[in-house]
């Protein structure tokens, strides 16, 4: 039987246990499709990614899967694997990854890396589920969910959410596992009481992908914009609080 070496890291965080954990498998030559998911179910980790040589002018190309479902773009994977690549001397301080969704730009520095999504945060033309389906599918009461100008809709910067907004920060804490349905990977929860001052605190929910809840997510950071933007709401820059509710 073949051997493949992997490493295992916490991302979007400063001490260990915290933030994201994540599986990377760094020479994945010779896995098989079906063996990358079996390997990304045994881990049951949010993702594992697998790193291939670099085709069409990438540096590596990533496959990166859920313990259910391959990814066409995650953040917490690309970040973590760009990391491994620089560290090992594979990549540079500027790189180019490739992913299902597209080509990722990467920069590494002072044991950081700064990403940027394979596409534009953008908003998908598929209708979404009303906000007392969101809310009910939730654990939360008919109101609990923004809807009119506000209903929830999915976004997309390589890989698709449906987004919905909910009254406060106390009823995000007060949000329970569940998935209203839906075609996108993951359902993002997001209170904007703080959002006045740079802070936005979001959960994403993803049983259909095999993660209950996620600690942190990239790639719905990326589209949050686009949901932001059609609410009047779009920000330069700001900070996501995720993971908050289920101590990572």
């Amino acid at each position: 039987m073949a051997r493949y070496r992997y490493i295992t890291l916490d991302v979007f965080t400063d001490r260990p246990f915290g933030g994201n954990p994540l599986a990377v498998f760094p020479e994945a030559t010779g896995i098989g499709d079906e063996q990358m998911q079996a390997i990304a179910r045994e881990f049951n980790l949010s993702e594992t990614v697998f790193i291939l040589p670099g085709t069409n002018g990438a540096d590596a190309n990533l496959r990166i899967f859920t313990p259910a479902r391959e990814m066409p773009f995650a953040g917490h994977p690309t970040v973590g694997s760009s990391l491994i690549l620089a560290g090992e001397g594979r990549i540079g301080a500027t790189a180019t990854l490739s992913v299902k969704a597209g080509m990722v730009a990467v920069t590494v520095a002072d044991g950081k890396a700064t990403i940027m999504a394979p596409q534009p945060a953008h908003i998908i033309d598929t209708p979404a589920p009303d906000a007392d389906i969101v809310a009910a599918a939730t654990g939360l009461q008919p109101g609990d969910v923004a809807a009119g100008d506000q209903s929830p809709m999915i976004c997309s910067a390589g890989a698709e959410f449906l987004f919905a907004r909910v009254k406060n920060r106390e009823t995000l804490a007060c949000l329970q596992v569940g998935e209203p349905p839906s075609k996108s990977v993951g359902t993002v929860l997001v209170a904007l009481d703080d959002l006045a001052d740079g802070v936005i605190h979001m959960r994403m929910f993803a049983p259909r992908s095999g993660v209950p809840e996620d600690p942190a997510t990239g790639s719905a950071a990326a589209a949050l914009p686009a949901y932001l933007r059609h609410m009047g709401l779009e920000k330069p820059s700001f900070v996501i609080h995720q993971g908050d509710d289920m101590g990572r």
